[in-house]
């Protein structure tokens, strides 16, 4: 059985890590578009205020380890469009441009959620906003220091 699982946050690493206990033999192919395998939003206060010296400490899995279980895995890969009836994706590599069709005999998807954030008044977009969804690009903002930035957790 082949399993893609899209998306690495909290509800995708679960996903794989049920399919290696439950289905050992199965073939999995995990999808992530960021460059930061399972992201986790809850310990990136930790690693901004640098309680931890390292991102890896604020994350379920490293792209080694998961791979190291036979985890096909694909950073930076954008799923784009699904044929549902034909039981298949099309992805894009987002380094080399590439695209490609995958098949499948189960999908998982756990995409996550990029926030929208607008203004009360007029409902547009705020501007000026940066969502930070990676570690590299938080520490990077932070170290900005400026009094015209203010870093919100949702």
């Amino acid at each position: 059985m082949k399993v893609i699982v899209v998306g690495s946050s909290h509800g995708g690493y679960e996903a794989v890590e049920g399919l290696l206990k439950d289905y050992p033999d199965a073939e999995i192919q995990w999808y992530e578009q960021g460059d930061f395998l399972s992201f986790l939003s809850c310990g990136m206060q930790l690693f901004l205020e640098g309680k931890v010296d390292s991102a890896d400490k604020v994350r379920y899995m490293t792209p080694e380890a998961i791979r190291s279980r036979g985890v096909s895995l694909f950073e930076q890969t954008q799923v784009f469009a699904l044929h549902s009836a034909d039981h298949e994706i099309e992805v894009k590599d987002l380094q080399t441009g590439e695209v490609r069709t995958e098949s499948y005999d189960k999908l998982i998807l756990s995409p996550g959620a990029v926030p929208i954030i607008t203004t009360r008044k007029t409902g547009g977009l705020l501007h000026g906003y940066k969502p930070l969804r990676t570690a590299s690009v938080s520490r990077r903002w932070l170290s900005l220091r400026s009094s015209q930035i203010a870093m919100i957790s949702l």
